[in-house]
């Protein structure tokens, strides 16, 4: 088996580096405020620049998660009848080192992709520009939103393959109506089939126990923890989603009661593993795994980290219904430092 537990583990180490520095969540985030809340939407699409206009109807809801240190945005777009539904999972963060927000998006169709939002100077307006592969070609789009009273009117420009550009999308949503949210069902509603890489971590879905110790910092004292998670397969299978929630201690009576959540998917163009993950302490990461030995895994994070540079390898070693995760941190110039360890075991429960 080659479990996607170690996400976790990597964000409980990024999140306790600041133990007892925990920021409030970030005043940036205010300018996503008017996305906040259900809404309805509808509009047109264009696969090619002669193409037909084809219509589509949406429904979303975008909410702050994890004591509102983070935006959380769902989107389900209805395009037809006999077509299945498209389908986002969006989180937004604010960086505190670079002063930027970014937006981590994930579809069942297997987008997977981190990328900045920037605000025109009024506020009023919201530019997010991409480019990656789609269906083995390469795209670049532009995504311009302008954000109104309970309105929002958005395009998205695209070229494909250094093509002219052209206006590929373009729609209303108003706020109101049923909202969407993700549920276990999402899991059978594909765009396109999971890449094969991923069946890798299928046998890891279910509920699982932890226990070991970290370092807060290097040079810190080990603190103890525990908790639990629970993994699930969403957007058609093509990412693993994985809810922490850490047990009270006597170690971190002084810290609120850790939470938080990661995602896990398979990026195409890199050929490797990734994954984000949030928590309630206002950290987040990415990493990227690849295959090592006989069934482990190893995990690769690197950020600034109060300014800073700081990188960390996690290393798993499986057994029967557990695995074994021990964490190299390495900060500016210092030598390489063990800085956790620990073991999730399956619960039975």
């Amino acid at each position: 088996m080659r479990p996607l537990l170690w996400c976790s583990l990597v964000l409980l180490a990024l999140a306790l580096t600041a133990a007892g520095q925990i920021p409030a969540p970030p005043e940036a985030l205010k300018k996503l405020d008017p996305m906040l809340g259900n809404w309805e939407g509808s509009g047109t699409v264009r696969m090619a620049p002669d193409g037909e206009a084809y219509p589509w109807t949406c429904r979303s809801t975008a909410k702050r998660v994890l004591d509102g240190h983070f935006v959380l945005e769902d989107l389900s777009i209805t395009m037809g009848p006999g077509m299945p539904n498209l389908e986002f999972r969006t989180i937004y963060a604010w960086n505190r080192e670079t002063e930027r927000i970014l937006s981590h998006s994930f579809s069942n169709g297997g987008m997977l992709r981190v990328s900045p939002l920037y605000f025109t100077a009024d506020g009023k307006k919201l530019v997010d520009a991409t480019a990656g592969m789609e269906e083995g070609q390469l795209v670049a789009g532009c995504w311009v939103s302008e954000l109104g009273e309970g309105e929002v009117r958005f395009r998205n420009w695209r070229s494909a393959e250094g093509g002219e550009p052209y206006l590929f999308l373009e729609g209303t949503m108003k706020r109101g109506g049923r909202g969407f949210s993700l549920t276990a069902d999402s899991a059978t509603i594909q765009q396109s089939p999971p890449s094969e890489k991923l069946a890798v971590l299928a046998p890891m879905v279910g509920e699982w126990s932890f226990k070991g110790w970290m370092k807060p910092k290097p040079d810190a004292e080990k603190v103890k923890i525990s908790g639990r998670e629970t993994i699930t397969r969403i957007l058609g299978g093509h990412i693993y989603f994985c809810d922490v929630t850490g047990d009270e201690s006597p170690d971190t009576a002084d810290m609120p009661l850790y939470r938080g959540f990661s995602l896990f998917g398979w990026d195409p163009v890199e050929k490797c593993l990734k994954n984000v993950g949030f928590s309630n302490y206002g950290e987040f990461h990415a990493a990227t795994g690849y295959p090592h030995g006989d069934g482990g895994l190893v995990m690769l994070s690197t950020a600034l980290q109060q300014g800073v540079p700081t990188a960390i390898r996690s290393t798993l070693r499986y057994g029967k219904d557990e695995i074994l995760i021990e964490a190299d941190e390495l900060s500016g110039d210092r030598p390489a430092v063990r800085t956790f360890e620990g073991k999730f075991t399956r619960r039975s429960d």
